[in-house]
């Protein structure tokens, strides 16, 4: 008989800062997949696309939150650097979206 140990598939953010950054990536990596079905949908489903668009710079900022938190590479200067001005960019293409409406 085979045991499926679905209690490591669910978040826990209760359980300090690795099991954090491990949830949030986990959301993250829902987030992509869903991005990538409504991508291939996108002729299919009508308004699909827009929405997970506008969904993924959230999922993107949680995935790089993610790197930062628990990547050990991202311990690195540079990567560090490299988080931030990804982060930077993303929220300056928010703000652009939402306050250049007239």
């Amino acid at each position: 008989m085979i045991t499926i140990a679905y209690d490591l598939l669910l978040p826990e953010f209760n359980k300090g800062i690795y099991f954090f950054a491990v949830s949030l990536g986990w959301f993250a990596v829902v987030g992509m997949t869903l991005v990538a079905i409504a991508g291939i949908l996108r002729n299919k489903i009508n308004g699909i696309w827009i929405l997970a668009h506008r969904l993924s710079f959230g999922v993107f900022l949680m995935a790089l939150v993610h790197a930062q938190m628990i990547g050990s590479e991202a311990k690195n200067g540079l990567w560090f650097v490299t988080h931030l001005c990804l982060a930077g960019a993303v929220i300056a293409a928010l703000v652009r979206r939402f306050t250049s409406r007239a």
